[in-house]
């Protein structure tokens, strides 16, 4: 584990339920967005989501997020405390995925947004460019994301010649 992850999971008490409350905002707000969107986009009207229903979400999300996080980090915790478990667990808090999703979940709104523009915002270059920095921290992150997760799984044991020619 790094130093960052490290202390992510060292953290008790108020600033670990913030932390945890701050990783699974994004997703949570993400989750209660998509509903509003696939409703609106099968609506024919020119606004797709109300701007008092997108702050009531990202304002119910706050609790949510928390008692999701919370039920994700005891039920992790049983996991670790359990004798039978499979050795090497990744720790809870990675700050990898939590930064993957920082990056995904916005620029994929900002996607969101632009297809429901009336003039579509097709030729604007700094929309362009986010779109593309976005991407190129996104293809990073998951990248590395995937190398430092790997150390945790152990490979599957080679089943050896011999034992195979003995049957």
């Amino acid at each position: 584990m790094d130093r960052l992850d490290t202390w992510l999971n060292g953290q008790r008490g108020w600033r670990r339920l913030a932390i945890i409350g701050g990783t699974f905002y994004l997703p949570t707000v993400w989750l209660g967005i998509c509903p509003a969107l696939c409703v609106a986009a099968f609506r024919s009207s020119g606004n797709p989501i109300p701007l008092p229903a997108i702050v009531a979400i990202a304002v119910l999300a706050i609790p949510a997020a928390v008692g999701f996080g919370s039920i994700m980090a005891v039920i992790y915790s049983r996991n670790v405390r359990n004798p039978k478990r499979k050795k090497g667990l990744p720790p809870f808090l990675m700050w990898r995925p939590i930064a993957l999703a920082g990056v995904v979940l916005p620029t994929s709104g900002v996607n969101l947004w632009l297809a429901n523009q009336d003039p579509p915002a097709h030729g604007n270059l700094n929309v362009a460019g986010f779109q593309l920095i976005s991407a190129v921290i996104v293809i990073a992150l998951a990248v590395e994301n995937i190398r430092y997760s790997r150390r945790f799984i152990k490979p599957p044991r080679a089943i050896e010649p011999t034992a195979l020619a003995d049957e």
